[in-house]
């Protein structure tokens, strides 16, 4: 299988709407510049995604005051089979706790591969 690459203006997934639990659908992309507050959910207080194949492209956000009663106060992203993966780019996260489980403060994340560079995550 090719190696796939993610990231900001990546043409690799595109949505808009309501999905899961949190706020962007499955598989979707956060513009730049976009704010989220003051969320809560089960799991992903601002972003809930939870399925196989498919990537998750957060660029330029700024997720705070977000809350999960379970796991991923700002981002939940799970990919069962492992093939999918996450890319939070030029972001700012804060403040935004799981009340249950996580993987690094205010995130949960089950991916083949994950990128956080230019962001700021506490």
């Amino acid at each position: 299988m090719p190696a796939r690459k993610v990231g900001c203006g990546s043409p690799c997934c595109a949505g808009a709407g309501s999905g899961g639990q949190g706020g962007l659908p499955q598989g979707g992309t956060a513009g730049a510049g976009a704010a989220d507050t003051g969320g809560n959910g089960g799991n992903g207080g601002a972003i809930y995604n939870d399925g196989d194949d498919y990537d998750l492209v957060v660029c330029g956000a700024d997720m705070h005051a977000n809350t999960a009663n379970e796991g991923g106060g700002a981002i939940f992203y799970v990919s069962n089979n492992m093939t999918g993966g996450i890319a939070v780019q030029n972001s700012h996260l804060s403040n935004n706790p799981s009340l249950g489980f996580e993987t690094s403060p205010g995130l949960f994340v089950k991916a083949a591969f994950s990128d956080f560079m230019g962001s700021t995550i506490e």
